[in-house]
């Protein structure tokens, strides 16, 4: 990105799938691994091959942690979800990372440099971008994590099964 390299929106659902598929690996492990530090920095992509690793673990909480660590503060400010600041990380935290690396991908912008209203970020006007994925971008940005997909299967199968009407208001609370 850096060297003027900006994916267009199809390859940008592309990385989000993969990495997607990454998040979904690890909340299925027993207990789960939430990465809580991703961003552009640590995901290595080939688009030659259209391979992705997700690097850089020295974040990593699993959900059954209850060190110290589990209340400091961990990420990368633009990319960290608002829980982090209260030291706490979610299943769908990692999530709001991930949109937040996609807002980076489609505007090369940070997601700190881009308007914000009330913690929401607001980049439509940043960026012309399909409504659907704009939506679903929105439910992974969501700064209150009840009103965010709260695990990556869930987030993957909105994504893929273009179901975004569907899954847009899944997980509000009654």
């Amino acid at each position: 990105v850096e060297n003027g390299w900006q994916p267009d929106e199809t390859t940008v659902k592309e990385i989000a799938e993969k990495i997607l598929n990454i998040l979904v690996y690890l909340q299925q492990l027993t207990p789960p691994i939430i990465h809580r530090d991703i961003k552009p920095q640590n995901i290595i992509y080939q688009p030659d091959t259209g391979k992705l690793f997700l690097v850089d673990f020295g974040a990593v909480k699993d959900t059954y942690n209850n060190t110290v660590m589990a209340s400091t503060v961990v990420g990368t400010y633009g990319y960290m979800a608002p829980e982090q600041f209260r030291g706490q990380a979610l299943l769908s935290t990692d999530l709001y990372s991930l949109g937040c690396t996609l807002l980076f991908l489609l505007t090369g912008k940070s997601p700190a440099e881009l308007p914000q209203k009330k913690l929401k970020i607001k980049f439509n006007s940043a960026v012309k971008i399909d409504r659907n994925l704009s939506r679903w971008i929105e439910n992974c940005i969501e700064p209150n994590e009840q009103y965010r997909y709260q695990v990556a299967k869930d987030a993957k199968d909105s994504l893929i099964g273009n179901d975004f009407e569907q899954n847009k208001n899944r997980n509000i609370p009654k």
